[in-house]
């Protein structure tokens, strides 16, 4: 009876000794019909389905491949430049052309002296520079046009300066009187846009000028012929230069009383000219306006002592008015005794 009970023991401590085991994760799993002769367990079976693979489109490259994919980026479409309007010249013959003119970022760029000057450009959106070099007194024309741009701005200086601003395709322009020396100029317009400006010089050679004040008038001798301009305005802050005009004052030694008589014998055509003389006592006397191109005599009394004439342009809304002119005015100063 020992015997049976003693295996029957052992043979129940082994099956619970291979049951531990395998809840520990030492043991195979049983045999399968495709595992049972070589124990290799079967691969799991995966119900999910297949994921989509990624869209690497805008992903950076691997590294060791060196080219990129822009077939996906945007295209932008160049902006188009349009030509600004051509500038026909007012007084020269011929034109020196600069296409490719560098402007400067400050006041530190000359031009080659011209009688006239055309230069192209594109604008950057800041001030850009050039400089007119005049050589004696003469006309400066600032002609001024630009292309499909929104505001552009041109300021020109000399002592004083003028500033004027315009819109697409508006053609500006300001002729103004200047003496020798550089003439700064600025201009400012949207980036990308084209711009043309003219600079038209005419050398006028004036003796007296600047004599645009009587505290600068310029002393001339009795019965002697002189020739002076009527000039376009200086620079000025003044907005308008279509209603200034040029006021030219002279001197003369008077020994004796009497009358001192002024004689523009020759006047520009298109213009008209007003005779002013001040007596060394202050007594001011003004001339009636002559007719536009007729020559002027005008006389007034005077005492002895230095006397102050003025020879100007007529009145700015007569028929005809010019209040400058290329042309010079040719003027005799005397004087005669007694009084009037």
């Amino acid at each position: 009876m020992r015997k049976p009970i003693l295996v029957y023991f052992l043979t129940l401590a082994l099956i619970v000794s291979f049951g531990c085991t395998n809840i520990l994760g030492g043991g195979q799993p049983p045999a399968t019909e495709n595992n049972s002769i070589n124990n290799t367990p079967a691969p799991a079976t995966n119900t999910r389905p297949p994921s989509t693979p990624a869209d690497n489109t805008n992903q950076p490259t691997p590294a060791g491949n060196d080219t990129l994919d822009l077939s996906n980026l945007p295209i932008e479409t160049p902006v188009e430049v349009l030509p600004a309007p051509k500038i026909e010249p007012e007084y020269c013959t011929s034109v020196l052309t600069q296409s490719t003119f560098t402007f400067a970022s400050s006041e530190d760029s000359t031009l080659p002296t011209s009688e006239c000057t055309l230069i192209s450009g594109i604008a950057t959106g800041s001030d850009q520079y050039l400089s007119f070099k005049s050589p004696s007194s003469g006309f400066l024309r600032i002609a001024f046009s630009t292309s499909n741009a929104r505001n552009f701005s041109l300021t020109a200086s000399q002592g004083s300066s003028i500033s004027t601003h315009g819109t697409a395709g508006q053609l500006l322009e300001a002729t103004v009187s200047v003496l020798d020396g550089n003439v700064p100029i600025a201009i400012r317009g949207p980036e990308g846009q084209a711009f043309q400006i003219l600079l038209e010089y005419v050398p006028t050679p004036d003796e007296f000028e600047p004599n645009n004040d009587a505290s600068y008038a310029k002393a001339v001798s009795l019965g002697e012929p002189q020739k002076a301009y009527l000039f376009p305005p200086r620079f000025s802050s003044l907005p308008d230069l279509k209603e200034r005009k040029d006021v030219d004052y002279y001197k003369v030694k008077v020994s004796t009383g009497g009358n001192l008589i002024v004689d523009v014998s020759t006047v520009p055509e298109g213009t008209s000219v007003k005779i002013g003389i001040i007596s060394p006592s202050g007594i001011e006397h003004v001339s009636a306006t002559s007719g536009f191109g007729a020559p002027l005599k005008f006389s007034a009394p005077v005492t002895p002592g230095w006397a102050i004439f003025y020879i100007t342009s007529g009145e700015k809304g007569d028929p005809g008015y010019a209040a400058y002119s290329t042309d010079p005015y040719t003027f005799t100063v005397t004087t005669r005794p007694g009084i009037n």
